[in-house]
């Protein structure tokens, strides 16, 4: 690919605007955690990288749980706890809101 092509045909950050270079730093750290438990099983990075993409997107299911595993096998369990809670309640919260845009979309 020349020129950034791929991105547009601008240079990386320009061509990507703001919100694509954090997607893209999010979509890195999620990846980097994921790779740290899984294949290196280095749960401190993983808990560095879960924290990263937390920093970018507090509401992240996924980094939660990424997180919520790094921090059980460093045996930090109540903050395992904690992150697994909060990950439940913005499931029911996005599951909830679903619902409520299904029936809405049924009264229309």
């Amino acid at each position: 690919v020349k020129n950034g092509a791929i991105l547009g045909g601008g240079r990386g950050e320009e061509a990507l605007g703001e919100v694509g270079v954090r997607l893209a730093k999010l979509a890195c750290h999620l990846n980097l955690a994921a790779t740290a438990i899984l294949a290196d099983r280095d749960p401190a990075a993983a808990l560095f990288h879960a924290d990263q993409a937390l920093r970018l997107d507090p509401d992240n299911t996924t980094a939660l749980l990424r997180r919520a595993d790094a921090l059980a096998r460093l045996a930090r369990f109540p903050s395992a706890r904690a992150d697994l809670q909060t990950a439940a309640a913005i499931f029911d919260a996005r599951r909830d809101a679903l619902a409520l845009d299904r029936t809405t979309a049924r009264l229309d």
